[in-house]
């Protein structure tokens, strides 16, 4: 079975549209990333803080992973609805996708959201979960990495 030029386009696109429907996860999940990143900081400065202080950072910071995985329940419930409005009260209007994303595009986004999920599914049923397309081989000689799709070969 050979794979047509046209086959190889309709799955780059199918690739992007995955790509730009995670981008509301993704802006809120960027946060997570600064947490850890600052996470051996703020080890070390834990170790000088009282036992009170540390209560208190503790409690700070469940708080705002609450207040986190609240947001994302928000969004995700918006682009389940196709709530536009939901949509941009979650993400805010000083998100960068919120400047892409309009009411007259957002079905569009929701669609390639529920295409990204679904890709989601096959990739874990066949045990292949946390794995971009990049670890599969696909960008193997043709320079299109992880964010090939959407932003142009990685060089």
């Amino acid at each position: 079975m050979s794979i047509n030029k046209k086959q190889i386009i309709n799955g780059a696109i199918v690739f992007a549209l995955i790509l730009l429907a995670g981008g509301s996860l993704m802006a809120v999940k960027a946060a997570n990333v600064e947490t850890a990143s600052n996470d051996s900081f703020i080890g070390r400065k834990f170790a000088n803080l009282t036992a009170e202080q540390q209560a208190e950072l503790q409690t700070q910071r469940a708080e705002q992973e609450k207040l986190r995985e609240a947001q994302q329940a928000l969004i995700q419930s918006a682009l389940d609805s196709g709530d536009y409005q939901a949509w941009l009260k979650a993400v805010g209007t000083a998100n960068p996708l919120a400047q892409k994303i309009t009411a007259d595009n957002f079905a569009k986004f929701v669609e390639a959201h529920k295409l990204r999920q679904q890709a989601d599914q096959i990739m874990s049923e066949l045990g292949l979960e946390g794995q971009g397309f990049g670890q599969m081989g696909l960008d193997q000689g043709n320079g299109w990495g992880r964010h090939g799709g959407m932003m142009g070969p990685q060089k």
